[in-house]
């Protein structure tokens, strides 16, 4: 496929901007561009131009689908480069699931899984036999209409692969989520993180207790794969059934619980009757997803075919 982007010059009224969001890396911003009117604008922090601009919004072009967040292309409404993409007036399933002033059925939890599922399915398998790797599947990067549909959104880390397995665009880094990073990307990428009161020598100490690299399926050097995103999208499952954050403490202890196969603890599940099938399969499926060896963890199109058979829409 060929370079789609598409550039326009545009302008705002900075009293018009409504800032919807900010990262560590950047902003979304609701503008007007010609054209196509009121969109979401991502901005990355910083004076200068990126070039993993284009290649976020080129991947997140090609990657178009009902479950995936539309990008319109590149602006430059005060002279550097942002990305043009639909406005998701419901924000974020990370803000809506840590509010518990809004009640959400197990039926409307399945319903998000499986939009999110669905996108998976679509990135994984694409039409012209090519694959994309999110590698940054979490609720953050989930956003949702009124109505509570899904999209998946924020391709600032994703790679692109042809049929051949051949890199075509994306991030030319690895990077990742630290908390919903796969075991084997935190095997692969144990640089020394460094906490709050700069203690590095506990992560050293990790490489002794870190599960065997046999075990979880990597045979030599490690490669993205898109079982990663299944992984996380199993931490994705956890915070829509519990409603809490998967990981809690210092980054050194949850790293710590990963690297020795270990996952986050699962309470006991209360549903009603007519929500009991929902949330059992997402359970079961949390529990698959989260598998130590890749191989053994679910593919997205296995785990849509488990989720498309249950309650419809409420």
């Amino acid at each position: 496929m060929g370079n789609r982007i598409f550039h326009k010059d545009s302008t705002t009224n900075d009293e018009e901007v409504v800032r919807l969001g900010s990262g560590a890396f950047g902003e979304i911003r609701l503008v007007t561009i010609p054209d196509e009117g009121r969109v979401a604008s991502k901005a990355l922090k910083g004076k200068t131009n990126n070039p993993w601009m284009e290649s976020e919004a080129t991947v997140q072009m090609a990657a178009s689908h009902e479950c995936i967040v539309k990008v319109f292309g590149l602006h430059k409404p005060r002279g550097m480069a942002e990305i043009a993409m639909e406005y998701m007036s419901g924000g974020n399933l990370h803000r809506l699931l840590l509010n518990k002033r809004k009640t959400l059925t197990f039926i409307q939890r399945h319903n998000m899984c499986y939009d999110v599922a669905r996108g998976l399915e679509h990135l994984h398998n694409l039409p012209d036999g090519g694959c994309i790797i999110h590698n940054d599947i979490k609720p953050d990067n989930i956003l949702l209409t009124q109505d509570l549909r899904c999209k998946i959104a924020d391709f600032g880390c994703s790679k692109w692969y042809d049929e051949d397995g051949e890199f075509v665009d994306g991030c030319p880094k690895d990077l990742f989520c630290i908390a919903y990073a796969a075991p084997e990307k935190l095997h692969h990428h144990l640089f020394p993180f460094v906490d709050a009161d700069n203690n590095v020598q506990q992560y050293h100490a990790l490489i002794i207790e870190a599960v065997p690299a046999s075990d979880l399926g990597l045979k030599d050097a490690y490669l993205p794969h898109e079982s990663s995103d299944i992984y996380s999208f199993a931490l994705l499952i956890y915070m829509l059934l519990y409603r809490r954050r998967p990981w809690s403490g210092s980054v050194g202890n949850f790293l710590a619980q990963v690297l020795r196969g270990e996952r986050p603890e699962t309470p006991k599940i209360y549903a009603k009757n007519s929500e009991l099938k929902s949330a059992k399969t997402l359970l079961r499926l949390m529990l698959k997803c989260w598998k130590e060896n890749i191989y053994k963890r679910p593919t997205s199109a296995e785990i849509c075919l488990e989720l498309q058979g249950l309650p419809s829409r409420l």
